[in-house]
C-alpha cells in the first residue's frame, strides 16, 4: 500500500490518499467534502438544464449529453461518497459496459 500526504496549510486539513492493491482509492477530510459538494452542484445544474431543454429532435443530442453528464457525475459521487461501491460497478457506469 502506498500512502501520500502533505502537510496542511492554515485553511486546509491534512488529507491522505491511499492506493490499495484492489484498485480502490479513498479520499478523506475536507477534500472529499469539497468534491462531493461540487458533484451535488453539477447534479443540480444538469437537472436545471434537462428541465429547460425545449422539445424537438434538434434538442435530443443536448438532452443525451446532459443525461450523460449526470450519469458520469453520479459515478463520481459514488466513487467519493460510497466506500462500499465496487470498482466493477463504477467501471460499468463510466464505460457503459453491458452486464454479463
Amino acid at each position: 500500500m502506498t500512502t501520500t500526504s502533505r502537510p496542511p496549510d492554515q485553511n486546509e486539513r491534512c488529507f491522505f490518499i491511499m492506493a490499495k492493491t484492489d484498485s480502490r482509492t479513498s479520499i478523506s477530510g475536507e477534500r472529499a467534502d469539497i468534491a462531493l459538494n461540487a458533484t451535488w452542484e453539477i447534479e443540480g445544474l444538469a437537472d436545471i438544464a434537462l428541465s429547460n431543454i425545449p422539445p424537438g429532435t434538434e434538442s435530443l443530442a443536448l438532452r443525451g449529453i446532459v443525461a450523460r453528464i449526470k450519469s458520469l457525475n453520479s459515478a463520481i459521487m459514488s466513487a467519493i461518497g460510497e466506500p462500499d461501491m465496487a470498482v466493477t460497478d463504477l467501471r460499468e457506469r463510466v464505460y457503459v459496459l453491458p452486464r454479463p
